[in-house]
Order: C-alpha cells, then structure tokens, then sequence
C-alpha cells in the first residue's frame, strides 16, 4: 500500500490548495497577525482590512487563516 505522500510525489494528488506550506510555515489566526504586525494593530482591524492591504488570507469555514510566510513577505514588500 502507498502512503499519501507517495502518492502525491507520484503526481496523483494536486498540491494542497493555492499555497503549498513551506516547512515550518503555520497558519495563523487575525490575532497572530495582530501580534506580528505590532503597534496598535487589534485582530479586528485585521479583519476589516486585510483586503484593502492586499494580505492573502483563507477562509477556512468562518474563520480568516493567514499563512506565517505570505505574512512576512507582506510586511518585506511594504515600503518602510
């Protein structure tokens, strides 16, 4: 029997959605970002305005996911 991994570096599977994970690359929470990002940053406003930031998120049913690597690399792309 093949596992899921075997099957996937066969070619059988797609990659897992739009964002294949890095190593060590998590998901994180609109209060996570919160923290990432500092300053007076709540998870609300987070919330309300990861689109007009261009900040890629993920529903994942109710909830807004972001992943730690598109993180980062926002706050890199933004002019300091």
């Amino acid at each position: 029997m093949t596992s899921v991994s075997d099957q996937a570096a066969a070619g059988c599977h797609p990659a897992p959605g739009p964002h294949p994970a890095t190593p060590g690359d998590r998901l994180l929470s609109a209060a996570e970002v919160a923290a990432i990002l500092g300053g007076s940053y709540t998870a609300g406003t987070v919330v309300r305005r990861w689109r007009k930031w261009e900040l890629h998120g993920r529903r994942i049913g109710k909830e807004l996911r972001w992943w730690e690597s598109d993180v980062y690399a926002w706050i890199n792309s933004r002019p300091s």
